[in-house]
């Protein structure tokens, strides 16, 4: 269907990504600044291959989004159920398309993609 690396790193040139490749970012409302770091990296990168494209009749997905941190997860770089749902809005998915973590660390995005299949079950009744 597609995939989906956030990254930490910001100095990759994403410029040298295949065309093919959507350029996202998610930025930190709540990020937590280390003393000597200037500029506060607030920011991720997010490189988005494949998926669905959205039909023009759905709600229209930004190409950012912004949220804060997922705080005590018991892993450093785990995302909160809010950039699990924009990365499942961006891909496309539906009920029948299988989704898996290749990164699944704490545990957060599996969760998430538990919840938000239960809230398009309903709504679809």
């Amino acid at each position: 269907m597609g995939d989906v690396p956030s990254l930490s790193i910001p100095q990759i040139h994403l410029a040298a990504l295949p065309r093919k490749m959507s350029r996202d970012g998610m930025g930190k409302t709540d990020v937590l600044i280390q003393k000597g770091s200037n500029p506060a990296y607030a920011w991720e990168p997010v490189i988005v291959y494949g998926g669905r494209k959205v039909q023009t009749t759905s709600a229209t997905v930004r190409d950012w989004l912004a949220c804060s941190m997922a705080m005590e997860k018991g892993l450093r770089g785990a995302k909160p159920t809010t950039f699990a749902f924009w990365i499942f809005r961006v891909l496309g998915l539906q009920l029948d398309d299988e989704f898996k973590d290749l990164f699944p660390g704490s545990g957060q995005i599996d969760r998430a993609y538990r919840q938000w299949r239960g809230q398009l079950e309903l709504q679809l009744g």
